[in-house]
């Protein structure tokens, strides 16, 4: 993902915060957070169970 601000490559935080993605821009510190897909949502719930 590139970051909407500054244009360079954003880094991908490790997990998932409010069943969301969190990308976070090494350059201008910018957060964006990334919807998950519905098909991902559900493997996440049956990896927990």
């Amino acid at each position: 993902m590139l970051c909407p601000r500054c244009g360079a490559p954003m880094k991908e935080t490790r997990g998932t915060h409010h069943k969301k993605r969190k990308w976070v821009c090494p350059k201008c510190g910018k957060v964006v957070m990334q919807h998950l897909k519905k098909d991902k949502l559900e493997k996440l719930k049956r990896a927990k169970d």
